[in-house]
């Protein structure tokens, strides 16, 4: 590890996580998706691992590098983590499998390596929507974190809408010029990278349906929005007003940073996000070992 290209960031390698290794594994049927396992250098009896997929079709290191950032402060609290490309991104050829197989996979290798029998997943935007598909599909999976995850509106979420675009003239006039006729759209407007769709969000109604199974089987939930989906989620306790089932959930953590932008682009917004997250891995996901 090359500590020194990471300096002046709080959530980089220091001298006390040099302990920390990092492994390259390839996993699937054939053993053909690849993937950085970083191992804390004691793993307590219980430890579940934690896998991070790609986002887009971002390379495994992450947008900013953040999944190696969240991967090595991760394993320095004790969790071996994977960044890994699922098939067709990064280093991983393309393949007819789906992303929650090659999750499923990459769980398979490190249970039959002793690594860990139960999972924890972490997600960004597209990869938010994969853990989400793993985590109903596979019951190993005993946490999730989603970050800019789906969004679904509430009574609040519209006030807040129309009375911020009313009262900033700005947008008042942005929306005002929109109703006017416009030029055709060229082929540059109507290939836009911020446009593409990269998964199709549920219904409320399956979606509610969903957080009830996750909510059966106790999973430790972690929740993030940034500033980046505000004209989709603009306050705190959208996701729980959207859906009461969660109110009562124990083992929900709900954060929301509209300062930061959807890729995390500064150092201040990926300590944010590492320490907040290395923090709920911490609180729910560590064996008890007071037990039996």
């Amino acid at each position: 590890m090359d500590a020194s290209s990471l300096t002046g960031a709080h959530y980089a390698v220091s001298d006390r996580d040099l302990a920390v290794k990092e492994q390259a594994i390839q996993f699937g049927s054939p053993p053909r998706l690849l993937g950085i396992l970083s191992r804390p250098p004691l793993i307590p009896p219980g430890t579940p691992a934690l896998l991070i997929p790609n986002t887009g079709f971002e390379h495994r290191v992450g947008p900013h590098r953040l999944h190696v950032h969240l991967c090595r402060a991760l394993a320095d609290a004790g969790f071996p983590t994977l960044r890994l490309d699922l098939s067709g991104l990064g280093d991983s050829p393309a393949s007819s499998t789906d992303a929650v197989s090659d999750l499923q996979a990459a769980m398979d290798r490190l249970s039959q390596q002793g690594t860990a029998q139960h999972f924890g997943l972490i997600g960004l935007c597209s990869g938010a929507n994969d853990a989400h598909l793993a985590a109903l599909a596979d019951p190993r999976v005993i946490g999730a974190a989603f970050i800019d995850h789906y969004c679904y509106p509430t009574a609040r979420f519209r006030r807040n809408f129309w009375r911020e675009r009313l009262l900033d003239w700005r947008r008042a006039r942005n929306f005002l010029s929109g109703l006017l006729p416009r030029r055709e759209e060229t082929e540059k407007d109507r290939f836009r990278a911020d446009q593409i769709e990269y998964f199709a969000q549920p219904s409320a109604d399956d979606y509610a349906a969903q957080l009830q199974r996750l909510v059966d089987r106790d999973l430790a939930l972690y929740f993030l929005y940034t500033g980046e989906v505000l004209s989709s989620y603009n306050y705190r306790e959208q996701l729980t007003d959207a859906f009461p089932v969660l109110r009562k959930h124990q083992r929900l953590t709900l954060h929301f940073m509209p300062h930061a932008d959807h890729t995390f682009s500064q150092i201040h917004m990926r300590k944010e996000l590492v320490e907040g997250l290395r923090d709920w891995a911490i609180r729910f996901l560590q064996p008890d070992l007071t037990r039996g």
